[in-house]
């Protein structure tokens, strides 16, 4: 479909309306940086940008090549294959096990900084995870970034599901007793379809990294006990996406705290701040938003920004899991 786009009237080829990507849910904006990075990583061609149109805030996707919705996903899924698979933490060859959680040393972060940094995603990702500064105080291992929310309880391993996730392309499908499998078993571009096209509708039996609200399953929310039924469901083309998203999000090191780009602490509560913009931007250009003090912005410097809007989730713990809060308009 052709459409206009109103920061500089340029014809474009193509404008899709991403309805599975809400405004006010972090996994779902993370998911979108993490399209436009595998777009980038496999078609830049398509000089891929996104707006927010609303209200109810919508995100567009706006190409410079004629391509369909099936295109779109085909290409994220090779896109989050080929980032995704340049993920390590030891050398490739090493025969050294690999880390599981973000639990290091601080002389184990600095190698793994030294092995990683030649290249732009082995750069990014160390860069996503924690900073040489500052140390814990009860065992001088460096601190995880704040998106980090997996730490081995209940067996959730972070770097397990880091690596993992994104390269699995769809999860296997096992009927349920008297069930019938699926007529076309689901693909990695199908489950893209259902992650950026359509509104979420979680059947997906594959690990998350809880930065869904939808994750948070708090005796207080459920009918009855969470443990028994398992963990929640998820939307897994948004979570392989996220986890390619999460490369916009570095860590900034802190004489005391470790904060991260769109992260803030304020009064002993870990807040997530992401804007809302109305003209197309590419991925760098969001990202120079993103790294803004974005609590701290008067109207008239978002406006001068073209933010619309920033939004904001919290950090909860529930028991030993930690979980995200819808986001709320600041």
């Amino acid at each position: 479909m052709n459409a206009r786009s109103p920061l500089n009237d340029a014809l474009v080829a193509t404008c899709l309306t991403l309805r599975g990507l809400e405004a006010n849910n972090l996994l779902a904006f993370m998911a979108l940086l993490g399209l436009l990075r595998a777009l980038d990583q496999v078609r830049p061609d398509w000089h891929p940008r996104v707006r927010w149109t609303g209200r109810p805030w919508t995100a567009e996707l706006l190409l410079d090549a004629a391509v369909t919705e099936d295109d779109i996903a085909t290409a994220a899924d090779e896109g989050v294959l080929a980032i995704a698979g340049a993920y390590r933490l030891v050398p490739e060859a090493s025969n050294q096990a690999v880390p599981r959680d973000v639990k290091f040393s601080a002389d184990a972060y600095r190698t793994i900084v030294r092995d990683q940094r030649a290249t732009v995603t082995g750069a990014a990702l160390v860069s996503v995870l924690s900073a040489e500064h500052p140390l814990r105080k009860k065992d001088g291992t460096v601190m995880p970034s704040p998106l980090v929310l997996l730490f081995g309880q209940g067996h959730q391993h972070f770097l397990d599901r880091l690596i993992g996730v994104p390269r699995l392309p769809a999860p296997s499908v096992k009927p349920k007793r008297g069930e019938k499998p699926p007529k076309v078993p689901p693909t990695g571009s199908s489950k893209m379809v259902e992650a950026l096209f359509a509104p979420w509708s979680r059947v997906d039996e594959t690990d998350s990294f809880r930065w869904d609200p939808a994750d948070d399953q708090r005796y207080a929310l459920r009918f009855g006990n969470p443990s028994k039924s398992g963990a929640a469901r998820t939307t897994h083309g948004a979570n392989r996406l996220a986890a390619v998203g999460l490369l916009s999000f570095p860590c900034v090191a802190g004489e005391y705290v470790l904060e991260a780009v769109g992260s803030l602490r304020t009064e002993g509560t870990r807040h997530y701040l992401w804007p809302i913009w109305t003209e197309p931007l590419a991925l760098p250009g969001i990202e120079t938003l993103l790294a803004r003090d974005l609590a701290a912005m008067e109207s008239s410097e978002r406006s001068a920004y073209g933010i619309a809007q920033v939004m904001r989730s919290r950090r909860v713990s529930n028991g030993k899991f930690m979980n995200v809060t819808l986001g709320a308009e600041m």
